[in-house]
């Protein structure tokens, strides 16, 4: 009998262990993130020569303002032309960050072309694989403008994961690109969604006699995309 009365009591023991471990592992608190809002939206455009200056945040959390709280990192050289990322993070009373960001273009007032519209990737355009070179063509890339000598480019790949391989566009790499006023193309900016990833480098130029836009870009250190744009 004390045998067994003696299992009882360490049975319940454990159990009220594990029930205590059980609780201990449950955490039901609801946590507020802190909401950043930016005045002038998330993209802004600076002519080159001037001056940044900060269109202004606010911040909340729940009903209550901190917008004291806001970290902003990121300089902008208005003196040239490219792209600088102004980050705004903060972190609230439970250790949970947010942030977003402000991408700021500074651009040349001088250039007068307008890349913008829907270009075909013509023959002639591949992926050159460590020597291994994939055609492809027919595919549609985007352009639009968003500042003198700016403007987004729905993809970097031209098409290659996001039509050509049926991969889906968050396969697609967009972007940013800046047109010089010597008709050269330099990448300002480029993101794969899926991969969390940019390319290595991009080089380019518009031919402003037969409307053609040949682009180079490196991309995961082993691979380049030549691609053949017009309307």
């Amino acid at each position: 009998m004390k045998k067994i009365l003696y299992s009882l009591v360490l049975f319940t023991s454990v159990l009220s262990l594990i029930s205590c471990g059980s609780d201990e592992l449950t955490d039901s608190r609801i946590t507020q993130y802190v909401t950043i809002s930016l005045k002038a939206g998330q993209i802004y455009t600076l002519p080159v020569g001037t001056t940044y200056q900060d269109p202004g945040f606010t911040a909340t959390q729940g009903t209550s303002d901190v917008t004291s709280s806001v970290k902003v990192d990121g300089t902008v050289d208005g003196l040239k032309v490219g792209y600088y990322p102004v980050i705004y993070s903060a972190v609230n009373p439970d250790g949970f960050s947010n942030s977003v960001t402000r991408m700021v273009f500074v651009y040349n007032p001088k250039v007068t072309v307008d890349l913008s519209g829907v270009y075909k990737v013509q023959t002639g355009s591949y992926r050159n694989y460590g020597g291994t070179i994939t055609r492809f063509n027919d595919q549609d890339v985007t352009l639009t403008q968003i500042a003198a000598g700016v403007f987004s480019i729905s993809d970097w790949f031209g098409g290659y994961y996001d039509k050509f391989k049926g991969y889906g566009s968050s396969y697609a790499m967009s972007g940013y690109m800046s047109l010089g006023t010597d008709n050269s193309i330099s990448g300002l900016y480029g993101l794969v969604s899926s991969w969390g990833d940019s390319y290595d480098s991009v080089s380019g130029s518009y031919d402003p006699v037969t409307g053609t836009i040949t682009l180079d870009v490196a991309y995961a250190g082993k691979m380049t995309f030549h691609l053949i744009l017009n309307k």
